[in-house]
């Protein structure tokens, strides 16, 4: 008779909610050109060095907040050589609802690049007054694109 309750717990386990998220490779742009039609790195105020090749940005994403991840996507991600499984509270902060967590990636994006800029402009040694950089990938979130605005700021 222990074999029916075991098997119960089992199968509701099988399909409850798990505190996990699963990242697989994102998108791939050149930040030197165009995404989707749209300059990805513009700057104004400045010369700007014509540039010839390409500087591919790759992201990771991962699930959303709100994804219910249960015990098959689990296992079927953990054995995938394209994805991975983490605890969610490693990918976005724990408690916060989904709109909290939106407005805190879009702060963080924010921060980051202010201050990747200001990082690049002191390694160019000049100063931001007049120095406009932005970045347009609207598919690309969170602290993480600070760095390759960084990075693409000071090639420029």
């Amino acid at each position: 008779m222990l074999g029916v309750p075991v098997a119960a717990l089992l199968g509701t386990a099988a399909f409850a909610p798990l505190p996990f998220s699963i990242a697989q490779p994102g998108l791939t742009a050149n930040v030197l050109g165009e995404n989707k039609g749209t300059q990805v790195i513009t700057i104004d105020g400045a010369s700007v060095r014509k540039t010839s090749g390409q500087l591919r940005m790759t992201t990771i994403e991962a699930t959303s907040p709100d994804t219910h991840v249960d015990l098959p996507d689990v296992v079927d991600s953990w054995f995938s050589t394209e994805q991975a499984v983490m605890p969610r509270d490693s990918v976005y902060p724990s408690g916060d609802s989904v709109k909290e967590i939106e407005q805190y990636n879009r702060a963080q994006m924010k921060e980051s690049q202010d201050e990747a800029t200001r990082a690049a402009l002191r390694y160019l040694d000049r100063a931001d007054e007049d120095i406009k950089v932005t970045l347009e990938l609207a598919d690309v979130g969170g602290p993480s694109a600070g760095l390759l605005f960084s990075s693409a700021s000071s090639t420029s």
